[in-house]
């Protein structure tokens, strides 16, 4: 039976995307983008937001247009 992962799998999935995408601290990814690539490492779509939410709390990533922008303390983590 599948188990629904953690807010912190789903953000750290997030990050191995950035990471995919050779993103560094200040640099961006847009939702649409993170959408498709989050099930690639085991999250599904719907996942994305809690996963965006811890992100956020840790100071990994900010929101900007559309997207999210890597901050040091994300890219460090990466």
């Amino acid at each position: 039976m599948a188990t629904t992962p953690t807010d912190e799998q789903v953000g750290r999935a997030i990050l191995k995307v950035f990471g995919a995408f050779q993103r560094r601290a200040g640099e961006w990814l847009p939702v649409g983008l993170l959408i498709v690539e989050i099930e690639k490492y085991g999250c599904r779509s719907d996942d994305l937001s809690r996963g965006l939410e811890w992100l956020q709390a840790n100071g990994y990533v900010e929101p900007m247009n559309r997207g999210y922008v890597l901050t040091k303390s994300g890219f460090t983590s990466l």
